[in-house]
């Protein structure tokens, strides 16, 4: 693969940074201590509940083909959902990407891939990962959240991977994403080889 040159849009990556990774009790050089724990950790993380993103059940749904001529934007959502449950209904710290997690997630999606970035120039890419709820920017578990954080970033780059691999063909593309999505946008290109 030629050079990849990445343009990542987060309007408030860095805020979005301090204000998920700071708890009150943390000054903001812990938070960034907090970062690179979930990047090392992604590193060894053993992938037993790794998503398939050869399915397209894993990505978002435009209904328009790939144009060869436009721009690629890779896209990661924000944080749509407050909470979400498993299946016996006890509060978990990802979404379970549920028909009900997805419904949420859809307006986002459908905001961007049609006012944000116009169909008629760019072609819109976005995997369902399992994103962080609520709980886990407030729990005071470190090991329960450390696991919540490897499990979004890991859907991340897995999906991007993919992307690469699979769907890019060598155009030109842009990872974007909004708060969350701007953390899993940074994770991603740390994650990058090229």
């Amino acid at each position: 693969m030629n050079r990849i040159t990445a343009l990542a849009l987060s309007l408030t990556m860095i805020l979005t940074l301090v204000a998920c990774g700071v708890q009150k009790e943390q000054t903001p050089k812990e938070a960034i201590n907090w970062m690179e724990f979930a990047k090392e950790a992604l590193a060894e993380r053993v992938a037993q509940d790794k998503l398939d993103y050869s399915s397209d059940e894993y990505w978002y749904q435009t209904g328009n083909e790939f144009d060869e001529n436009k721009i690629d934007v890779f896209y990661f959502l924000s944080t749509t959902l407050l909470k979400a449950v498993d299946e016996n209904g006890d509060p978990v710290m990802n979404s379970t990407l549920s028909k009900e997690d997805r419904e949420i997630m859809q307006w986002e999606y459908n905001y961007m891939a049609t006012e944000m970035f116009d169909p008629e120039h760019f072609n819109f890419i976005a995997p369902y990962y399992r994103q962080m709820t609520f709980e886990t920017y407030s729990t005071t578990d470190k090991k329960a959240g450390g696991a919540a954080i490897l499990r979004a970033v890991a859907d991340a780059c897995t999906a991007f991977d993919y992307y690469m691999e699979h769907l890019n063909n060598g155009r030109p593309f842009i990872i974007a994403g909004f708060s969350q999505g701007g953390i899993m946008t940074q994770m991603t290109l740390l994650h990058m080889t090229d």
